[in-house]
């Protein structure tokens, strides 16, 4: 079917742009270039009577899921517009996790963490990515484990934590090093070369991963 081919065409795209935001910059791109096909053709057959129907009840999940981090990482939106919707997009998915945890839980909590980092409400931003990263853990979601932990590494930049962020970035890149998303272990060392460069180096005794950290017992500058 044509128009299946175009819808799953344009997700793959908008799926792309939401694991591969680089700045404000990159995410206003793939929304001016994107959107227009997510609302003329994603949004409309999600709505359709396709959209309740396997596997196209997943594709819906996961477009709420990454319109909101893609809106989250946008300036071009106002912030409180961007809010409104990703707030209208976790009431759908927050129904979902607590029908189906196991699958969604971790895409909720992820989003949730994800806009209090926005808001500079960075300690309950925190709490937020570590439930992420537990429940994606739990349940495997390796790739989605790893995005959580580089957006929690994005925190602790913006925090001036470096030497935590490249430890979950290090982490992250084990994952999708797992997950077989070379591209993707390819773009974080483009985009963090700088921090890379800086070649920070961490004790083993005193921080080994970013599960044995304890920011109470342990200063960073």
């Amino acid at each position: 079917n044509q128009l299946l081919n175009k819808i799953f065409h344009y997700f793959n795209i908008f799926f792309i742009c939401g694991v591969n935001i680089k700045d404000a910059a990159a995410a206003d791109a793939a929304t001016a270039s994107h959107f227009q096909a997510d609302y003329f053709l994603i949004r409309p057959f999600l709505g359709s009577q396709y959209g309740t129907n396997f596997p196209f009840s997943i594709l819906k999940a996961m477009y709420y899921f990454y319109d909101s981090l893609l809106l989250l990482n946008s300036s071009i939106m106002d912030q409180s517009i961007v809010l409104e919707k990703v707030n209208k997009n976790q009431i759908k998915i927050k129904k979902w996790s607590s029908i189906n945890p196991k699958n969604f839980l971790n895409k909720y909590l992820l989003i949730e963490a994800e806009m209090r980092r926005k808001m500079h409400k960075y300690l309950e931003a925190e709490e937020f990515f570590e439930k992420s990263i537990q429940q994606a853990k739990i349940n495997s979601f390796i790739f989605e484990e790893a995005l959580a932990k580089e957006f929690l590494a994005k925190l602790y930049i913006e925090k001036g934590i470096f030497k935590l962020a490249i430890i979950l970035l290090q982490e992250a890149i084990v994952n999708y090093q797992n997950w077989g998303a070379d591209n993707k272990v390819k773009h974080i060392y483009e985009l963090y070369k700088n921090l890379f460069s800086k070649n920070v180096s961490t004790s083993s005794t005193t921080i080994t991963t970013f599960n044995s950290y304890n920011p109470s017992k342990n200063l960073i500058i």
